[in-house]
């Protein structure tokens, strides 16, 4: 049976032409590489490359958002006992979803998914910024 997730959604964002997912290393994430169909990018953190599948469309944009805290953040969820807890963390439209796999069981859970969501929300938005104010010159 599939757990489902539990996530975070921010909304009301402008990334332009910036596009990323983080999903869980799965059976359809490995099959997807091993076939050619989607490559993850490589981080070049084992621990990260060995638990996550990192798409973008624009790699040096989201190495940048990978700051040690992110990093840290996402392993906290990667790493869980039991399971790979990262479930999906992805941009579309004007939405920011960060996604964790199942259901949280504690107040203090509840309290992890806000602020790692909030933070990878904040890094996401100052490094795009940062980025598109610089290709802008303004």
């Amino acid at each position: 049976m599939n757990p489902g997730y539990t996530y975070v959604r921010f909304i009301g964002l402008d990334f332009k032409s910036f596009k990323f997912r983080i999903l869980s290393r799965t059976l359809q994430t490995n099959g997807d590489k091993w076939i050619g169909q989607k490559k993850a990018m490589p981080t070049r953190v084992d621990k990260l490359d060995k638990r996550l599948s990192i798409y973008s469309n624009n790699e040096p944009l989201l190495k940048s958002i990978l700051s040690a805290r992110i990093q840290a953040d996402l392993l906290l969820w990667a790493e869980q006992k039991t399971d790979n807890r990262d479930g999906d963390i992805r941009n579309y439209d004007d939405n920011l979803i960060f996604a964790v796999a199942g259901d949280l069981e504690s107040y203090e859970e509840c309290k992890l998914l806000l602020n790692t969501a909030c933070r990878f929300f904040d890094e996401v938005t100052k490094v795009v910024s940062k980025h598109f104010v610089v290709l802008n010159g303004s």
